[in-house]
């Protein structure tokens, strides 16, 4: 399965209302405390995350390119402190957050390399 496939399947079930088995959960490469996570992310995490991979030159493929890296990162994002800033940033509404402030903002520079 290609990464992009994996990622999307990852999405559909943190999508589903049911609470997914624990082989549905493997078949994403998800541990019940990742889906739980990113289950209650706020909503526009994902969208903030892959909005601020593009400030550091990603693409969204090269985003999910490691999918441990992608888990980890969208977990980040869902428990971020500075997500009203980001969103504010997000829609050029704020001058005073940088891309530099984002948790995720070492792994966006170590994915450029």
């Amino acid at each position: 399965m290609r990464m992009m496939d994996t990622v999307r399947t990852m999405f559909a079930v943190l999508a589903n209302d049911k609470k997914p088995s624990d082989i549905e959960l493997q078949d994403v490469a998800l541990s019940r405390s990742d889906f739980n996570a990113l289950k209650k992310a706020p909503e526009g995490s994902r969208e903030r995350m892959v909005f601020m991979a593009e400030r550091f030159g990603l693409s969204e493929s090269q985003l999910n390119s490691e999918h441990w890296r992608a888990v980890d990162m969208a977990r980040t994002c869902a428990q971020c402190g500075v997500a009203g800033s980001c969103e504010a940033f997000r829609k050029g509404r704020s001058s005073h957050f940088e891309p530099a402030q984002c948790p995720n903002a070492p792994q966006f520079s170590e994915l450029t390399v």
